[in-house]
């Protein structure tokens, strides 16, 4: 890939333009996820997808000669970074969900609902809707330890973001950082269970986390686009 670009004003690190997208760089959290979809993310600014947080810190990872690139990435170094997004775990395939619904305080992703949206041909092996929001990917993928070469041919990270460049842009994060990928993701479940993508460095690996249990868990971050 070409080195994205990455634009911020002087001064504050706010606003941060990273191609055509814009963030409000000042990060919030850490909370909750229902917190973090509720909270006010500056005028104008709504929660980013995890896809969003993804571009976010590979644009700064990579321009890390910025002062403001160093400071989004000194958050993702200590900070677990979530978006708006959700994934399903049922018996059959795994469904991921940008803006996913709320009701009475939890996540709900009906299985067949989602699952009539999904196009019959998978792009990269995932299949998605028409409007990208909805994605789904069969078990088989590799997981745990990843080296930046096995990374970018690993679809998981195309279903949790929604972007086909994600495999290659997780690999260029790691050869930054000379550290070694971690896929953490439930194998196959006998009954469907939710979670919440997450990214984060932790000792040694980069870790691209599909297994976070519980949506109540109240240490994660997340950075505010432009709407």
């Amino acid at each position: 890939m070409n080195k994205p670009t990455f634009k911020s004003s002087s001064g504050r690190v706010n606003p941060i333009l990273v191609g055509d997208r814009e963030y409000n760089a000042c990060s919030r959290g850490p909370r909750k996820f229902h917190d973090l979809k509720q909270i006010d993310y500056g005028k104008g600014y709504k929660q980013g997808t995890f896809g969003d947080q993804l571009t976010l810190a590979h644009g700064a990872y990579l321009n890390q000669d910025n002062p403001d690139a160093q400071s989004i990435v000194g958050i993702f170094g200590s900070r677990i970074i979530s978006g708006n997004t959700a994934m399903s775990y049922t018996p059959e395939l795994i469904i991921v969900q940008d803006m996913p619904e709320v009701r009475d305080g939890r996540i709900v992703m009906d299985k067949k609902s989602l699952t009539s949206k999904l196009s019959k041909n998978a792009k990269k092996g995932v299949r998605f809707s028409d409007d990208g929001s909805i994605r789904a990917i069969q078990y088989g993928f590799a997981r745990e330890w990843q080296n930046s070469d096995q990374m970018r041919i690993n679809p998981f990270s195309i279903a949790l973001t929604g972007n086909v460049n994600a495999p290659e842009m997780l690999a260029e994060i790691q050869d930054k950082i000379g550290k070694r990928g971690y896929i953490w993701a439930l194998g196959k479940v006998s009954q469907s269970e939710i979670r919440v993508p997450v990214l984060f460095e932790f000792g040694d690996r980069l870790v691209l986390s599909g297994s976070n249990w519980d949506e109540f868990l109240g240490n994660w971050c997340s950075f505010g686009v432009r709407q």
